[in-house]
């Protein structure tokens, strides 16, 4: 009777600790997932910020950007401002 008792103890505790070591596993790759997606977020926003930097530097310096939307609206902000009217 004590033998059941002990292997049933023995064999609820290994559960547990697989269970818990399962959630600590997945807990561990969905905080590196969701540092993953902050640091494309933040690669991303920094690109950008970059780029329309660079677009209204080029625009006031009258040399013509890249033609996407972005720099584009850079270039016509830089002209803006090498003309004095902003």
């Amino acid at each position: 009777m004590v033998e059941v008792l002990v292997l049933v103890l023995v064999l609820v505790l290994v559960e547990v600790l697989v269970l818990v070591l399962v959630l600590v596993l997945v807990e561990v790759l969905v905080v590196l997932v969701l540092v993953l997606v902050f640091a494309v977020e933040l690669v991303g926003v920094l690109a950008l910020v970059l780029r329309l930097v660079l677009g209204v530097l080029l625009g006031f310096v009258g040399v013509l950007p890249w033609l996407d939307l972005g720099t584009l609206l850079a270039f016509v902000l830089g002209g803006l401002f090498k003309l004095g009217a902003l």
